[in-house]
């Protein structure tokens, strides 16, 4: 990926910042510079929260500026649980607007931090994407934040207990207290969101429950991302098998007109030019003229010899599976794994999944007061976690201590 030619193709119209004024894009990444998550379950405090706005900022007689504020969080774990933005604030504070590379504070590096305008440029393909805020959630999905007991935790009645079991019995809150057997269907409620050690979705020794359901918490959390994991993308496995469709596409044309051969002008000489283009020297010697010819009669079906081979029967699984890797949006190509890309070939109508990675969300940000919309609090996310994000302050990192100066560090790293 071409990663600043991407950025000014993916740049906003000009129309999208006032559409777009009151939806934030949300996205969640694993921290510790990682690509993509090894397990949902993981020590709460490394996640990173990027979030992506577009403004009209006022500039006075100079008019309105097109912004995309660009920022990054790391949460705070305190004793109630994750703590986002605020008087902590950010990781990065940057403008999306300004050119890769220039010198402004607010512009990313394209080689230093290539990683972070990677995740840029997919955050603001799905705001483009987007076609309305009413396409917009109207509250964001964080990591279930979940408390660590060294024990089974106890059974209790929390606020959030009470209004799920509301909500699962078809009743008014206000009115759970007449549900009938209440007392017996409570702790077995309770007991759904207990998890024990070393099972499917806890594969830690502890005893783990969401914070929201306990108020015995030693300050020690985890965060669960099972329910943000997974984001499909182009799968070109058919167009391998079959570059039909994508050669009709090519010379901007349709399916049918490819087929009508009583209009003058008919273009499937080219077609067959392009088609054997597509498949490159190595292989469109494999194919005969009436191969190609009932491929493109065919386009929803693998192109074949005369033998019934495909082409993944005459590359081999893993030529193929790298040519598949090839030819997905760049977006992934770099983080796919085999056991996916095995998978899109295995299912070549559908997208391939990539489940290492958290979806973006749009969301709605209600309200005039911009700071109180991005503002989300544990009894609206029904989660363990504050976040406060509109703040463009970053977050005073800690100096690393250094020890025996220059001489010392030589001998560290002759070591």
């Amino acid at each position: 990926m071409n990663l600043v030619r991407t950025w000014f193709a993916r740049r906003p119209a000009q129309d999208r910042f006032e559409k777009m004024g009151k939806v934030c894009i949300f996205q969640f990444f694993p921290g510790l510079g990682r690509e993509r998550y090894d397990s949902p379950l993981q020590a709460a405090g490394n996640t990173v929260l990027m979030c992506l706005w577009h403004q009209l900022e006022d500039r006075g007689a100079r008019g309105l500026l097109n912004v995309l504020p660009f920022r990054g969080y790391t949460a705070d774990v305190r004793g109630d649980g994750l703590h986002y933005g605020g008087g902590r604030g950010c990781e990065f504070v940057l403008d999306g607007m300004i050119r890769p590379g220039v010198a402004n504070s607010k512009a990313v590096h394209p080689e230093r931090q290539a990683g972070l305008l990677r995740r840029y440029l997919g955050m603001v393909k799905q705001a483009n994407q987007l076609r309305g805020s009413h396409m917009a959630d109207a509250v964001p999905l964080f990591p279930e934040v979940l408390t660590v007991c060294n024990d089974k935790p106890e059974f209790e009645v929390t606020p959030l207990l009470r209004r799920v079991a509301a909500r699962r019995l078809g009743c008014d809150e206000a009115a759970l207290d007449e549900a009938v057997a209440l007392d017996q269907y409570l702790p077995q409620l309770f007991a759904e969101f207990v998890r024990e050690p070393r099972t499917e979705r806890n594969a830690s020794g502890s005893w783990l429950i969401p914070s929201m359901f306990t108020s015995r918490h030693n300050g020690i959390f985890m965060e669960d991302s099972a329910d943000l994991l997974g984001v499909d993308t182009f799968n070109p496995t058919m167009m391998l098998l079959n570059p039909c469709r994508q050669v009709v596409k090519e010379m901007n044309m349709t399916y049918d007109q490819l087929l009508d051969v009583s209009k003058a002008g008919n273009r499937f000489e080219e077609f067959m030019r392009r088609f054997r283009d597509f498949l490159g020297a190595e292989l469109h010697v494999m194919f005969t003229d009436e191969d190609c010819e009932r491929a493109a009669l065919t386009p929803d079906m693998p192109l074949t010899t005369a033998e019934g081979k495909t082409l993944a029967d005459i590359l081999g699984h893993a030529r193929f599976l790298e040519a598949v890797k090839k030819n997905m949006a760049d977006d992934y190509r770099e983080i796919v794994i085999d056991s996916e890309l095995e998978a899109a070939v295995l299912a070549p109508t559908q997208p391939i999944r990539i489940m290492g990675v958290c979806r973006p969300q749009a969301v709605y940000l209600k309200g005039d007061d911009f700071q109180a919309a991005n503002c989300w609090q544990p009894h609206v996310l029904e989660n363990a976690v504050h976040a406060d994000l509109w703040v463009d302050k970053l977050r005073v990192k800690p100096k690393k201590e250094r020890h025996g100066g220059r001489r010392h560090e030589a001998a560290v790293g002759a070591a």
